[in-house]
């Protein structure tokens, strides 16, 4: 639901990539220039106003920077294998609670290829217990490219729910390298592995 303020300082845009058409929304404030959220194809509001369209031309220069960093990502295919570090720059982080920011943290550090469960995000994050509360946070993820929460699967293999729909979720993990059983389930040696040097927040 878009509240009647939703749009105060906040302008869209549709961005094509390769599995369809984005549409992200960009905040343009003094204090919070950035990414406010991203939908992906089919997903986010359907009327758009058109006077808060987003334009290049006026436009604060942090946001034009960020924007046209994030259309060359987009344009090269490579938000996917952003190195975490890098991934906050873009966005808009002010709304967060701390258990949101650590969980989507980590989430950001599980690389291509490799796939964690709710369970396990959460007690790698520091949140032991918490595997709903990641599954909620998981459905309203603000930035499903920047932090990829299709790397995001139930602990029994199955992949789970996915804002762009569960085809689009096993077409980007067989795209990065994740291994599928003959029942389609995610193979156990797709796992992100307690052995891997993980980094540290």
């Amino acid at each position: 639901m878009i509240h009647n303020n939703y749009w105060d300082e906040r302008y869209w845009q549709q961005k094509s990539w390769k599995y369809g058409e984005l549409l992200l929304i960009w905040q343009d404030t003094a204090g919070d220039a950035g990414l406010w959220q991203l939908f992906l194809p089919g997903c986010g509001p359907k009327n758009l106003p058109s006077e808060q369209q987003f334009n290049p031309l006026t436009c604060s220069d942090k946001l034009h920077w960020k924007e046209t960093a994030v259309d060359e990502l987009l344009n090269r295919d490579s938000i996917l294998k952003l190195p975490a570090a890098k991934k906050d720059i873009f966005c808009s982080w002010q709304r967060f609670t701390t258990f949101e920011t650590d969980i989507l943290a980590r989430l950001g550090q599980v690389p291509a290829g490799k796939v964690i469960s709710y369970g396990a995000l959460a007690n790698w994050a520091g949140y032991p217990r918490a595997a709903r509360a990641v599954g909620r946070l998981m459905t309203k993820n603000p930035f499903p490219l920047f932090y990829p929460c299709h790397r995001v699967i139930q602990a029994d293999g199955r992949l789970g729910n996915f804002g762009g729909g569960t085809e689009l979720k096993r077409q980007l993990l067989k795209t990065e390298g994740v291994l599928f059983s003959p029942a389609e389930k995610v193979s156990p040696s797709s796992r992100l592995k307690k052995s891997l040097k993980l980094p540290s927040l």
